[in-house]
């Protein structure tokens, strides 16, 4: 457990926070994309219908404009201290991978209006699902993350 503390400390010292922040968002999409995919596969497969990826493009686009608004609300601090810039690296990676879901949809839309099938719209909406849940995690959780409000130096 050691080893394992110091080899993170050099990561994030060569890094930085905001880098180290930013990896651990993109770590927490794939990993809600990989448990998506397990749990596709255990489902009965069928093709997503076209209106899926109409309805999660425009829920994850309503999602990302409070999610941008919501971060950006926090995101300047005068004492920015390291855990707030890894804070912002976590919802900046969050957000990088947010936009791709958004794209993905609006694609796979596209692709099944079109009438083609495939593995790829199963994979492309899990993708858009973890984006879109993780943004919605952060945005709940918002008002108790004390750290990124600065009710961490209030008395």
């Amino acid at each position: 457990m050691r080893w394992f503390r110091q080899r993170r400390q050099s990561v994030e010292s060569w890094l930085g926070p905001f880098w180290v922040g930013f990896l651990e968002g993109l770590s927490g999409v794939l990993s809600l994309f990989v448990t998506g995919l397990v749990l596709s596969m255990l489902l009965p497969s069928g093709l997503p219908p076209q209106a899926l990826f109409e309805n999660f493009a425009q829920v994850g686009a309503t999602v990302f404009v409070a999610y941008a608004v919501a971060t950006t609300g926090v995101a300047y601090r005068k004492d920015a201290i390291e855990q707030h810039v890894h804070w912002l690296g976590s919802t900046c990676g969050v957000g990088a991978l947010a936009v791709t879901g958004l794209g993905i949809s609006l694609l796979l839309a596209a692709e099944r209006d079109a009438g083609h099938g495939g593995v790829w719209f199963t994979v492309g909406l899990c993708w858009i699902a973890a984006t879109v849940a993780l943004m919605g995690v952060f945005i709940a959780f918002l008002p108790y993350c004390q750290l990124p409000l600065g009710a961490a130096g209030r008395g």
